[in-house]
């Protein structure tokens, strides 16, 4: 904070109030939202630019805004520190901010949204010798899908396996997705070419790419994709030597 600034034991009054919410917020439920309240001389504008100005390179700055509500007028900026792969999701600090009578109220949110752990029992059963991919088709293209192929190899069938069991469970909460139009590579997992499906994997080819998973005839939490941010889809046809070419 600038020089002179004093933290707030609460939530300030002015601007009827509006510090006592977050300006913004992920919109998922797996969130730490960890506030305080601070009131700093000189106009909003300049309070805000002198913390841009002091914050840890370590940010990068996200996006600013302002805006009125009735007599309420208030200004925001946002910064993010990268995600922790496979922990936390996103790691955001948004500052708003109140002008009264010649000095500023800010409300500053540390929000910090963290990956579920994927339950122990939510892997492929170790029975599992063989895996057969099959495709399902994208509404918008006409030509047929290939044939289903089985791959009995020992050394690919645990390679796929390794490959859904590393998977973490798919973040929650809002998200914009391009259009999805049902085409799917499925990975069927059998303890013999001919048997019954022991697991399934779905990995969607389009829309946001999540993974549906079920065991036996049990449906388990979606799952997302690897940590480098890959295609699962793409990862299981190079493990099982196909050639076939994805969307």
């Amino acid at each position: 904070m600038p020089p002179g600034a004093t933290k707030l034991p609460g939530a300030p009054s002015a601007g009827k109030g509006a510090l006592k919410q977050a300006f913004s917020s992920p919109g998922d439920p797996d969130l730490v939202d960890d506030a305080a309240w601070w009131q700093a001389p000189g106009t909003a504008p300049a309070v805000l630019g002198w913390e841009t100005a002091h914050l840890s390179h370590r940010f990068s700055h996200a996006g600013y805004g302002s805006g009125g509500n009735g007599n309420v007028f208030s200004w925001d900026d946002e910064f993010t520190l990268p995600a922790i792969t496979g922990v936390l999701n996103s790691r955001e600090l948004v500052v708003e901010a109140v002008e009264v009578g010649g000095k500023t109220d800010l409300r500053v949110d540390a929000q910090v949204t963290w990956i579920p752990t994927r339950p122990a029992s939510e892997v492929v059963p170790s029975a599992a010798r063989a895996v057969t991919f099959s495709e399902l088709p994208n509404l918008n293209v006409h030509t047929a899908p290939p044939a289903p192929v089985t791959i009995t190899d020992p050394a690919k069938v645990r390679a796929l396996v390794a490959l859904i069991d590393g998977l973490s469970l798919f973040p929650p909460g809002a998200y914009n997705c391009p259009a999805a139009f049902g085409d799917a590579l499925v990975l069927t997992f059998r303890a013999t070419a001919g048997g019954p499906a022991l697991a399934v994997a779905t990995a969607e080819l389009s829309g946001c790419e999540g993974i549906d998973f079920s065991i036996g005839v049990k449906q388990q939490p979606q799952l997302g994709g690897p940590d480098d941010g890959s295609p699962v889809a793409a990862h299981a046809i190079k493990i099982a030597g196909l050639s076939w070419k994805l969307p």
